[in-house]
C-alpha cells in the first residue's frame, strides 16, 4: 500500500511519489469540477422546470379563457338574435301606429266635413227662422215671412210655410178645415176660423220661436259634439304621437344595443383569437424548453459518465503505483538514471526513451493545462502492459470526440443564452410599454368617470336631479290643472242651473201668454157667434210688461249661455296650454331619461374597461416579473459561459494540440512501429 512509498528509497521527492500526488490532485480537481457542473446543471434544471410549469399554467389559463370567451360569444350571439327579433317587433308596432294614425285622420276628416255640412245647413235654417220671426212681428211683412219659410230647403220649415200660407188663404170649400195643422209642428194651437189670421199667426209665432230655439240648441249640441270629438281626436293623436316617440326611442335603443353587442362579439372574437395564438405560442415554447432540458440533461449525463471514467482511471493508476509490486520494482532500480527505463530490456532502450518522452510530454501538458484527460493518458501510457498503445490511442480518439462535443455544447449554450437574453429583454421592454399604456388609459378613464364638471358620474347626478325637478313640475302642473278644472266644473254647473231656471221661467211665461193669445182667439169667435152686450170689458192681454219680462229673461238666458261658452273656451285654452306645457316637460323628461340611460351604460362600459385594464396591467406586471426572474435564474450559467467561452475554447484547442502531439510521439516509438 501507500506505506511502501514511505521508506528511505522512495522519498517524497521521488518521481513516483510526485506522480501519485499529481494523480491525487487530478482526482480532487475532477471531483470539484463535477460538483460545480452539478450545481450549474441543477440550477438550470430547476429554472427549466419552473419555465415548463409556468408555461403549462399559462396554457391552462389560456384554455380556460378561451372556453369562457366562447361561452360569452355564444351568449352575445343569442342576445343579438333577441335584439334583432325585438327590433322587427318594434318596427311592426311603429307601422301599426302609423296605420292607426292614418285611419284616425281619415275618420276625423270625414266627421269634420259632415259637421261643417250640418252646421252650414242648421245655420241657414236658423237664419231663415230668425228672418221669418222678424217678418211675422211686422204685419206688412207676414206674407214675406210665409214665402221665406215655404221656400226653405228644410222640409219642416217648408211645411210650416205652406201651412202659414193656408192660414192666410184658406181653401173656399172648407173654410174651417184644419188639415194643414201638423201635430209634429204644434200648429194645433192655431185652431179657429179661417179668417182669424191675426190670432193664428200669433200661435205660429210661438211655434216658430220654439222651433228656432230647438234648432239653436241642436246647433249648440252639434258644435259641442264636434268640439268633444276634436278633443278626443287630439288626445288620441297625442297618445299615438307619444307612443310613436316611445317606440322610436325603443327602436333606437334596441338598434344601439344590437350594434354594441355586435361590436362586443367582434372584440371577444379578437380576444379569443389572441388567446388561441398565445396558447399555441406557449405550447411551442413549452415543447422547446422540454427539448432543451432533455438535450442538456443528456449532455450532462454524458459528461458525468466521462468524469466518472476519468476518476476511475486515476484511482486505478494510484492503486498501481501504491502496490507492493511497484515498491519492489522501484526499489530494485533505485540507482538507475531514469525510471523511464524500468522494466524494459536493454535491447528496447531507445523505444522506452521515446515512450518516456510521450509520457513526460503528456504529464507536462496535463499540469500546464490542468487537464485530467492528458493526465489520464499519461497514466495509461505508463502502464506495465506489453502494448498500451492501442488503449491509449483509443482513449485519445474518445477524448478528441469529447472535446469536439464540449465545444459544440458550449457554442450552443452560448447562443441560447444570447438569444434568451435578447428575447427576454425585448419581452420585458414590451411589457413595460404595455404597463405604461394601461396606466395612462386608467388615468384617462378615471377622468372620464369622476371628472368634477363633465365626468360621467357628475353628469348622471345632474341628470337625475333635473329629472326629479321635472317630475315635481309635472305634479304641480297637474295639480293646478285639476284645481282649475274643478273650479270650471263648478262654474259650469252654476251657469247651467241658472240657464235651467231662466229657461223654466221663460217657458212658464211663454205658455201662459200663449194661452192668453188662444183665449183671445176663442173670445173673438164667441163674440161673432153671440151679440150679448151685457159684459164687454175687452180682451184680456195680461200684464203690460209680460213681453218685456220675457225679453229680459231671454237676454239673461243669452248672456248666461255666452258666459258658459266663454267658460268652455277658457277651459279649452287652459287645457291646451296645460297639455303644451306637460308635453314640453314630458319631452324633457324623456331626454333626461335617455341621458341617464346612456350615461349609466357609459359608466358601466367605462368600469368594465377599468377592470379589464387593471387585469391586463396586473398580467403584464406578472409577466414582467416572471421575465426578470427568468433572467436572474439563467444569469449564473449564462454569465459563466459568456465569461469563460474563449478560455474554454483555447483550453480545448490546447488539449487537442497536445493530443495530436501525443499521437505523433506514440506512433513514432519503435515499440508502436514494431507492433503496428
Amino acid at each position: 500500500g501507500e506505506a511502501a512509498l514511505t521508506g528511505d528509497t522512495l522519498s517524497s521527492g521521488s518521481p513516483v511519489a510526485k506522480i501519485v500526488d499529481m494523480l491525487k490532485g487530478m482526482s480532487s480537481k475532477s471531483e470539484e469540477d463535477g460538483k460545480a457542473e452539478e450545481e450549474t446543471f441543477s440550477s438550470f434544471k430547476c429554472h427549466s422546470t419552473k419555465v415548463i410549469e409556468s408555461k403549462a399554467t399559462k396554457m391552462s389559463d389560456l384554455e380556460e379563457l378561451s372556453l369562457s370567451l366562447e361561452n360569452k360569444i355564444e351568449k352575445l350571439a343569442a342576445l343579438k338574435g333577441e335584439l334583432a327579433s325585438k327590433a322587427v317587433s318594434v318596427k311592426k308596432d311603429l307601422e301599426k301606429n302609423d296605420e292607426t294614425t292614418r285611419e284616425a285622420d281619415s275618420t276625423r276628416e270625414n266627421s269634420h266635413k259632415s259637421f261643417l255640412s250640418s252646421e252650414k245647413e242648421m245655420t241657414a235654417n236658423l237664419k231663415t227662422l230668425s228672418q221669418a220671426l222678424t217678418s211675422l212681428k211686422e204685419t206688412e211683412k207676414k206674407s214675406e215671412a210665409t214665402e221665406l219659410l215655404a221656400m226653405s230647403s228644410n222640409a219642416e220649415l217648408a211645411a210650416l210655410g205652406r201651412q202659414l200660407q193656408e192660414v192666410q188663404n184658406p181653401p173656399a170649400s172648407n173654410p174651417f178645415s184644419k188639415d194643414f195643422l201638423s201635430p209634429k209642428d204644434g200648429l194645433a194651437l192655431l185652431g179657429g176660423a179661417p179668417g182669424d189670421y191675426e190670432s193664428q199667426s200669433g200661435g205660429v209665432l210661438g211655434v216658430l220661436t220654439s222651433t228656432r230655439d230647438t234648432y239653436a240648441k241642436d246647433l249648440e249640441t252639434l258644435q259641442q259634439t264636434e268640439a268633444s270629438q276634436k278633443d278626443a281626436f287630439d288626445k288620441m293623436t297625442a297618445t299615438l304621437l307619444s307612443e310613436k316617440k316611445e317606440l322610436a326611442e325603443l327602436l333606437r335603443i334596441t338598434e344601439a344595443s344590437r350594434a354594441s353587442t355586435e361590436e362586443e362579439i367582434e372584440t371577444r372574437k379578437s380576444q379569443l383569437k389572441e388567446a388561441k395564438e398565445n396558447f399555441a405560442t406557449e405550447t411551442d415554447l413549452k415543447a422547446q424548453e422540454e427539448k432543451t432540458l432533455a438535450s442538456k440533461t443528456a449532455v450532462y449525463e454524458q459528461r458525468k459518465s466521462l468524469r466518472s471514467e476519468e476518476e476511475t482511471a486515476i484511482a486505478q493508476a494510484i492503486a498501481v503505483l501504491n502496490s507492493d509490486s511497484s515498491f519492489a520494482t522501484f526499489t530494485a532500480v533505485k540507482t538507475s538514471p531514469s525510471f523511464l527505463q524500468l522494466g524494459r530490456s536493454t535491447g528496447l532502450a531507445k523505444s522506452v526513451s521515446r515512450r518516456g518522452q510521450a509520457i513526460q510530454f503528456l504529464r507536462q501538458e496535463a499540469h500546464a493545462r490542468s487537464s485530467t484527460k492528458l493526465a489520464h493518458l499519461a497514466v495509461l501510457l505508463s502502464s506495465e502492459s506489453a502494448n498500451p498503445f492501442g488503449k491509449v490511442l483509443g482513449e485519445i480518439e474518445k477524448m478528441q470526440e469529447t472535446i469536439v462535443a464540449e465545444g459544440k455544447a458550449d457554442k450552443k449554450k452560448f447562443d441560447w443564452c444570447a438569444a434568451e437574453r435578447v428575447k427576454s429583454k425585448e419581452s420585458k421592454s414590451e411589457k413595460e410599454t404595455q404597463i405604461g399604456s394601461f396606466k395612462a388609459e386608467l388615468l384617462e378613464l378615471k377622468g372620464t368617470l369622476t371628472g368634477p364638471v363633465d365626468g360621467l358620474e357628475a353628469t348622471l347626478v345632474k341628470a337625475e336631479e333635473d329629472l326629479k325637478e321635472n317630475e315635481e313640475d309635472q305634479e304641480k302642473e297637474t295639480a293646478d290643472r285639476k284645481k282649475e278644472n274643478k273650479e270650471y266644473q263648478k262654474n259650469i254647473a252654476n251657469l247651467q242651473n241658472a240657464q235651467g231656471l231662466v229657461d223654466k221661467a221663460l217657458s212658464v211665461l211663454k205658455k201662459f201668454y200663449a194661452k192668453v193669445a188662444l183665449m183671445q182667439v176663442k173670445n173673438q169667435a164667441s163674440e161673432q157667434a153671440t151679440e150679448d152686450p151685457e159684459y164687454d170689458e175687452g180682451d184680456f192681454k195680461g200684464q203690460a210688461n209680460g213681453g218685456k219680462v220675457q225679453e229680459l229673461l231671454k237676454a239673461v238666458l243669452d248672456d248666461t249661455a255666452k258666459e258658459e261658452a266663454d267658460a268652455h273656451k277658457a277651459e279649452q285654452d287652459a287645457q291646451i296650454d296645460f297639455e303644451d306645457r306637460l308635453a314640453l316637460l314630458t319631452r324633457s323628461a324623456e331626454e333626461l331619461g335617455k341621458t341617464i340611460t346612456d350615461t349609466e351604460k357609459a359608466i358601466a362600459d367605462a368600469k368594465v374597461k377599468v377592470t379589464e385594464n387593471k387585469e391586463m396591467k396586473a398580467d403584464a406586471e406578472k409577466e414582467k416579473k416572471s421575465i426578470e426572474e427568468y433572467l436572474e435564474d439563467i444569469k449564473p450559467q449564462c454569465d459563466f459561459i459568456t465569461k469563460n467561452l474563449d478560455q474554454r475554447k483555447a483550453n480545448r484547442a490546447g488539449e487537442t494540440k497536445s493530443l495530436e502531439k501525443a499521437i505523433e510521439l506514440i506512433k513514432g516509438t519503435p515499440a508502436y512501429k514494431s507492433l503496428a
